[in-house]
């Protein structure tokens, strides 16, 4: 009788021991999945920006400006550990030339990019990981100047053909990046807006002329 009742129990347990080994595989299954790699991704960079080439031929983009101090903001998506796709949006105050803007008058110009980009990380689970890009996008920039009561501005905008980028970043924290970063872009100015003292004239550039930005910073990235 004892025999029988001790084998009875071990298969009256079986079911209910499956039943509670489902949930804990279940949890199992959920926490591979979360480690994955995906999620939303921020990042802030600061960058210096060096032009190269025109506004169109014959006006010189880098004997106006010599540099342009360029926060930049990412927000994006990794779709796996190793590639990222994204779109960004940077905001430049340009350091006008010295001999581009006569005594007397103050000179200032600023420039706008936007656009889209993907990078690929090479070791992600790295302390530290390099990584390429590459994207497009489109470029405001505006020049401008102001003397005695009179104001004028050229607004030019146009494709960003291309950029490409590179970096390294170290984890300084569980979701937290840092680390330098370099972008050189290729684009044109296709459209100009010229404004003296109020009167507006705008066209498209018939001289068109690429130029360059060469833009060497630092990047930190937050994984959300």
């Amino acid at each position: 009788m004892s025999l029988s009742f001790r084998c009875s129990v071990p298969r009256f347990l079986i079911p209910a021991a499956v039943l509670l080994a489902i949930p804990a595989a279940a949890q199992g299954g959920d926490a591979q999945a979360d480690d994955t790699g995906t999620g939303v991704t921020l990042g802030l960079r600061a960058s210096y920006g060096i032009p190269s080439g025109d506004f169109y031929d014959g006006f010189s983009l880098d004997e106006r400006f010599s540099g342009v101090f360029a926060p930049q903001v990412d927000l994006g998506y990794f779709i796996n550990r190793h590639v990222y796709l994204g779109i960004y949006g940077q905001f430049g105050s340009a350091r006008i030339q010295s001999d581009a803007c006569p005594t007397g008058v103050d000179c200032s110009g600023r420039v706008l990019r936007f656009g889209v980009d993907v990078s690929y990380h090479f070791i992600p689970d790295s302390v530290l990981s390099p990584w390429l890009g590459a994207g497009l996008g489109y470029e405001f920039t505006r020049i401008s100047a102001s003397a005695a009561g009179s104001t004028g501005a050229g607004n030019y905008k146009g494709l960003e053909f291309a950029h490409v980028e590179a970096g390294l970043e170290i984890r300084v924290a569980e979701h937290v990046w840092l680390g330098p970063c370099f972008t050189a872009t290729l684009g044109q100015y296709s459209r100009a807006t010229m404004t003296i003292d109020g009167l507006e004239l705008s066209g498209e550039i018939e001289d068109k002329s690429p130029h360059f930005w060469l833009q060497p910073g630092v990047r930190l990235q937050v994984r959300l």
